[in-house]
């Protein structure tokens, strides 16, 4: 009766699994609303000023993104920088479950939307513990937007050695789309 009983645990499992594949994100699980690829502001160092939405960062240069920041001007440089950009959030973006997603950043970097943390991959030092090879998709969460209104996205990146940067992969903010309910 046990065999019986994990045959048909196995089968439901299999058909589930054919019918809801664990796999990243496809296009027909999300609907993106915002491209991010372009040029963002961008400033050598680090200050947890920079995280803040109202900092000017009037006076920084310009990078383009996805792309290694040696290949934008900066060759050879290691250590500490900041990304960011300015975006309007549409007021029908209230509420949706809300994904931002950087690609790749080489090597660890915390990202922060109007100020908040979102999301971090990798260690930084002394605990420095690279994550170049990690996509980075975070979740928004309800209220973090301001809709309607001027929004900042500021990603503190940390590189160690060799190219830096958000280097490739999609930018972008999407909504995921839920077959399940709200799920929040």
């Amino acid at each position: 009766m046990k065999t019986k009983s994990a045959v048909c645990s196995l089968i439901v499992s299999i058909l589930f699994l054919a019918v809801f594949p664990l796999t990243p994100l496809q296009a027909a699980d999300t609907h993106r609303l915002l491209n991010l690829k372009g040029h963002w502001k961008f400033n050598l160092g680090d200050s947890s000023a920079w995280s803040a939405p109202r900092f000017d960062d009037g006076d920084w240069s310009e990078i383009y993104v996805p792309a290694q920041w040696e290949e934008e001007g900066y060759p050879g440089y290691d250590g500490y920088a900041w990304y960011r950009k300015h975006f309007k959030a549409s007021a029908n973006w209230d509420g949706k479950d809300l994904l931002l997603e950087l690609g790749h950043i080489d090597d660890v970097d915390e990202v922060y939307l109007n100020g908040k943390l979102i999301g971090e991959t990798g260690s930084f030092p002394p605990e420095y513990e690279s994550a170049y090879d990690a996509e980075r998709r975070y979740a928004i969460s309800p209220g973090f937007l301001i809709p309607g209104g001027d929004n900042v996205i500021a990603v503190r990146v940390f590189d160690d050695h060799g190219v830096g940067g958000v280097v490739d992969g999609p930018l972008r903010n999407y909504e995921r789309k839920n077959y399940f309910g709200s799920g929040r």
